[in-house]
């Protein structure tokens, strides 16, 4: 990974970001860039669980949403460097339209994203980074909602492919026709991996684990650096968990 000066890392994003924070995709990433550039680069981590674009984008600009203190100090700097993570709620559907329409529809997902990237490009982040939503287990999530409508009217489904999909399309369009957006897709990687579904918790098939936060990690090192990182990828993916302390000191566990 390339380092020159200082840079500044922003994450903004849902609980896959948000939860598990000592350990998570962003913390291991945090970790790898001190350890090979002292220094040289700062994470921020403003994900908050249960975002979605619309809730996401009022927050940023200051507008009555859920945990709005929460960003009270997120523009007192600025930021090189902007990674956005959402999509496991936007493609949520509910009992309300027979699982039929996501939270967030394609449209309404471009017009969001499109003002968040203008907003941070005013803020003076010069490169925003879409990953697409990860993989879910998708049976899993068919099974908990078919359980829960046994004892409840409205609920929700999770995880659909479609609606995942969809929702990393608009992303994709969006990075190819705006300058200084990429799309970071983990989805198609993720999918392709027989133990995908191993990726996420066993009570939900939403959230990651340990083994899905390292495999996002990796992805986004591979990014940064331009270049694979095979050897990085081998020692991480061995390991059975990863803590890091509030030092910064990873600690495996095996």
């Amino acid at each position: 990974v390339p380092a020159k000066g200082r840079a500044n890392v922003l994450f903004l994003g849902d609980s896959l970001t948000d939860y598990d924070r000592s350990r998570n995709h962003a913390s291991i990433m945090a970790h790898y860039l001190e350890e090979a550039h002292p220094g040289a680069f700062t994470v921020y981590n403003y994900a908050i669980g249960g975002d979605f674009c619309s809730r996401l984008w009022n927050r940023m600009n200051g507008r009555k949403t859920n945990r709005l203190e929460a960003f009270e100090d997120i523009w007192s700097r600025t930021y090189d460097l902007a990674f956005i993570l959402l999509g496991a709620n936007d493609s949520k559907t509910s009992t309300n339209n027979g699982y039929k329409v996501p939270v967030t529809p394609p449209s309404l997902q471009e017009k969001f994203m499109g003002q968040m990237i203008a907003f941070l490009k005013e803020k003076g982040v010069r490169r925003v980074v879409l990953i697409s939503p990860a993989v879910a287990n998708w049976p899993l999530c068919q099974k908990i909602t078919a359980q829960r409508e046994k004892k409840r009217k409205n609920c929700s489904l999770f995880g659909e492919p479609k609606h995942l999909e969809a929702f990393a399309a608009v992303e994709r369009r969006l990075a190819e026709s705006t300058e200084g957006v990429d799309f970071l897709d983990i989805y198609t990687p993720m999918k392709a991996l027989p133990d995908a579904y191993e990726m996420t918790r066993p009570g939900d098939g939403v959230h990651l684990v340990d083994k899905g936060y390292r495999f996002v990690a990796c992805r986004l090192l591979d990014y940064l650096s331009g270049v694979a990182v095979a050897a990085f990828a081998t020692d991480l993916e061995k390991r059975e968990s990863v803590d890091i302390s509030p030092t910064g000191e990873v600690q495996w566990q095996n």
